[in-house]
């Protein structure tokens, strides 16, 4: 039979090895419970930097896109300009209606030719409508 202290002794290996096994299935649940915690503040926190990341982005993206719009607008406008007045230029020359380079001889109040030699040759189909020396 037992003594009341080999029974005290069992009683207290029993105790013990509950403790220990109630305490390690604490820690595991305890590690756990902080692993998924650190998993979900990861978590968290890239999806913050990301939405971070993703509101500079497109803050810097409109900001190239509107400069650069405001660069190509001045660039646009400074062409329509260049345009403009190489346009008024060629308004004001003359063209030969024979071989079209600039006319530099004039037969009547709206014809001029590059050289003589379009002119004798448009001379049959101009000479209807010329008005050199026609009286009015």
């Amino acid at each position: 039979m037992m003594s009341s202290d080999d029974k005290l002794e069992d009683l207290q290996k029993l105790w013990s090895i509950g403790y220990k096994e109630s305490l390690e299935k604490v820690l595991v649940e305890l590690t756990e419970k902080l692993h998924q915690e650190f998993i979900n503040d990861r978590e968290k926190r890239r999806v913050e930097i990301l939405s971070q990341y993703r509101a500079k982005e497109e803050e810097m993206k409109s900001r190239v896109f509107k400069e650069f719009e405001q660069h190509m607008e001045h660039r646009l406008a400074e062409q329509y300009r260049k345009h403009c007045t190489e346009l008024t230029k060629v308004k004001r020359r003359q063209w030969c209606p024979v071989c079209t380079k600039e006319a530099c001889f004039p037969c009547c109040w709206n014809t001029t030719y590059c050289s003589q030699v379009c002119q004798r040759n448009h001379w049959n189909a101009h000479r209807e409508i010329c008005r050199r020396g026609k009286k009015t």
